[in-house]
């Protein structure tokens, strides 16, 4: 949701919230 971690969604690792990481 926010920016709290580095999260692998799929094959994309996700630490901003831009792209919709959890």
């Amino acid at each position: 949701m926010l920016c709290l971690k580095p999260v692998k969604l799929g094959s994309l690792e996700v630490g901003h919230g831009q792209h919709g990481g959890y």
